[in-house]
């Protein structure tokens, strides 16, 4: 019964705000027709042409005798661009008044002017008046057009809500953040509708900054909320590393280690068990795996944070990683660096114009800023490579087996771009090696560029390190789940040929050569 009236409150909020969404999107879409309706005159254009520029002098004269009605304003202008081209701007209080007055008007200059001389006066007056804007239009539509996407962001918020409300009284039976998925599909097609072309594009471009600062700030969320929970005495009953597959930063498949951290505590008489250790999730392979393996040994005994409401949910720690003035100020930062880059290609033009004095002509200066900007970028990861590569050989060595070696296929879109696609090829070799008591997965086998292409070269890397084979694995004795089987920079000149090719095409379009 319960649950029928917590799944009834969310269906009832769930309508509230899509019907106020759908409100807020009709108001926006039709912010023009809303705004007519409190119009109080309209207007037209007649399009007069005369066939010889010589004739203007007759057509000013036939404009200056025209008499106009009380009820009625009129006002012509000529054309800049063309001296056959004239017009007359007509205003009645309403749209029957100014077509009737619009085709009085052209019929009466046509007249005047058919009468002074042989060739004839091209009158055209069109079949619909518009509404003319004044002073309570103009409000009428601002209010609309900032109006309308306010209410839409607060029908989306009350989705949220109402989503994460129902998920935790278990009338969603969806996993936690699903509410938000829903909402960010909701606000793009709004996004679509409602923003104009720029402000959508300068939008869609702070995404990436916006959840990752939307993530920290819904991580310290549920610190705050742990904060309060309660604590009971718990004990360690399992640590091990636990093997997790993962991808490299090419797409390329990969395995990790991540901590497994098993623990019992007791509430209210009933034993539970947890698994999960903080807030965040600890990265495979990243230093905080050793530390946590150390910290919770088998048999250590310590405080376990629960939820009182659900017992069944609990972390051994509650900390930030750091006070949460710094993590809200890394928040920020990366919101400002997201809108410093979005005004940076907003404003392109500009900056574009403002340095094209200071190279020579002929230079192309976005090509230019581009090329260098892949240089930099690249030239960050040989250089990082480079100093893994050095780094790992002073590493020790753990004696470890190879698992599995295997050629594993992807799809990816081919250089000519479109749906096509092409297979490519790279090596997954999987080894398994002990420091300590503790075993260890890896797939690494050098630093450098993960090259995918051709099967016969993940094969030359498959033939050398088979199945059953046994390896020498370098591994960080500060992180010993970071290791490598080779201490040589895989594909080193490819790589350094990479950002000197950039530099050069930058070079080339600073038209300095």
């Amino acid at each position: 019964m319960e649950k029928r009236e917590h799944y009834s409150r969310l269906v009832r909020r769930c309508m509230l705000a899509v019907v106020l969404g759908l409100a807020a999107l009709g108001l926006f879409l039709g912010r023009e027709l809303i705004a007519d309706q409190f119009a109080t005159s309209y207007g037209l254009t007649i399009g007069l042409w005369i066939q010889d520029s010589a004739d203007r002098p007759r057509l000013e004269r036939a404009l200056a005798s025209l008499t106009v009605p009380d009820d009625v304003n009129a006002s012509y202008s000529f054309d800049r661009n063309s001296s056959r081209r004239s017009q007359i701007e007509v205003s009645a209080p309403t749209r029957a008044r100014a077509v009737a007055a619009a085709r009085d008007l052209g019929d009466i200059v046509a007249r005047a002017y058919d009468s002074a001389g042989e060739t004839r006066l091209d009158v055209r007056v069109p079949s619909r008046a518009y509404p003319e804007d004044n002073g309570t239009t103009t409000r009428v539509r601002a209010a609309l057009t900032y109006g309308a996407p306010v209410a839409g962001l607060l029908a989306i918020g009350l989705l949220v809500i109402a989503w994460r409300h129902g998920r935790r009284a278990g009338a969603i039976p969806l996993p936690a953040g699903s509410g938000f998925l829903v909402a960010a599909i909701a606000a793009f097609w709004i996004g679509v509708a409602v923003l104009p072309g720029w402000l959508f594009m300068a939008v869609f471009a702070m995404m990436i900054p916006a959840s990752i600062a939307g993530m920290i700030v819904y991580r310290m969320s549920e610190v705050r909320r742990a904060s309060r929970w309660p604590s009971a005495p718990g004990r360690i009953i399992g640590c091990r590393t636990r093997k997790v597959d993962t991808k490299l930063s090419g797409g390329a498949p990969s395995v990790g280690n991540v901590p497994d951290i098993t623990y019992i505590y007791t509430v209210g008489g009933v034993e539970h068990r947890g698994k999960r250790i903080s807030i965040g999730e600890i990265k495979p392979d990243s230093p905080e795996v050793e530390a946590a393996l150390e910290r919770y040994q088998i048999g250590r005994t310590g405080p376990v944070f629960y939820n009182p409401a659900k017992p069944d949910e609990a972390v051994l720690e509650r900390d930030p990683p750091a006070s949460p003035g710094v993590m809200y100020a890394i928040a920020g930062g990366l919101m400002l660096v997201g809108l410093v880059v979005v005004f940076g290609f907003t404003r392109a033009g500009d900056v574009i114009a403002w340095l094209q004095p200071h190279f020579p002509p002929g230079a192309v200066v976005h090509a230019f800023l581009f090329f260098v900007a892949c240089g930099l970028v690249a030239s960050v990861s040989v250089i990082s490579n480079l100093a893994e590569t050095r780094a790992a050989s002073r590493w020790p060595t753990a004696p470890g087996t190879v698992l599995s070696s295997r050629a594993e296929s992807r799809r990816t879109l081919t250089q000519t771009g479109g749906s096509q696609t092409t297979t490519v090829w790279s090596p997954l070799v999987e080894y398994s090696y002990h420091v300590g008591e503790r075993s260890y997965h890896g797939s690494r086998v050098a630093f450098g560029p993960e090259v995918a292409g051709a099967r016969d070269l993940a094969e030359q890397t498959v033939q050398r390190y088979p199945a059953g084979a046994t390896v020498s694995v370098h591994y960080d004795p500060s992180n010993p789940s970071h290791a490598t089987l080779e201490t040589a920079m895989a594909f080193r000149w490819v790589a350094l040929l990479v950002p000197i090719g950039f530099f050069a095409v930058a070079l080339f379009f600073s038209g300095r050569i």
